[in-house]
């Protein structure tokens, strides 16, 4: 969502009770220092306890991480946000710490979660679509930078045929022989080539 002045933020989901994450001394004085800036911008709301208590109150986290929490305890698993939260944490710190501050790209940990919901709610072989949801995909597929890779870089899209194999008319518009491929197929299959 916009920020002002141009700046962006996660979308954030409150958590309810808040979360209890335990930090060091300095890791609490670090996200103290980082609170208003980064942390906000990056989908949390903290809350700090007293000095003696290192504890620190989760009141908001992104989005994206209780979608990925839903999703894990769907499929019978265990709860997942009190340990993503640990590592966007400690990679919030590392960054603050590395930079001074400055942060440029979504964090890693933010990308593995969403690397992670894309493929889990992906279209999977097998699944019937119909005409139009085909199309829409196709469309959506034609505007990416990798259309033949998911976000963890295995392959999205398999060929079925392969027309390699062809021989291809000189033609303005070269288009496959279907009649050649059907009788190509049937010739394998009857010596049993397939």
């Amino acid at each position: 969502m916009p920020d002002a002045a141009g700046q962006r933020r996660l979308c954030s989901s409150t958590v309810c009770p808040p979360m209890e994450i335990s930090c060091t001394q300095d890791e609490i004085r670090l996200l103290r220092r980082l609170y208003r800036k980064q942390l906000e911008a990056a989908g949390l709301q903290v809350e700090f306890c007293d000095a003696e208590n290192p504890v620190i109150l989760i009141k908001k986290v992104p989005a994206c991480f209780i979608e990925k929490e839903a999703n894990e305890v769907r499929r019978g698993r265990h709860p997942v946000t009190q340990t993503i939260l640990k590592e966007f944490l400690q990679e919030q710190i590392e960054m603050f710490q590395s930079t001074g501050g400055f942060q440029g790209v979504l964090s890693r940990t933010v990308l593995k979660v969403l690397s992670s919901q894309a493929c889990h709610g992906a279209v999977k072989f097998g699944d019937v679509l119909n005409v139009e949801e085909c199309k829409s995909l196709m469309d959506s597929l034609a505007g990416c930078d990798l259309p033949f890779q998911c976000a963890h870089g295995r392959p999205s899209i398999l060929p079925l045929v392969d027309l390699d194999h062809l021989v291809v008319e000189k033609e303005v518009h070269r288009r496959p022989n279907l009649q050649k491929l059907q009788q190509l197929n049937k010739t394998r299959f009857n010596s049993g080539s397939i």
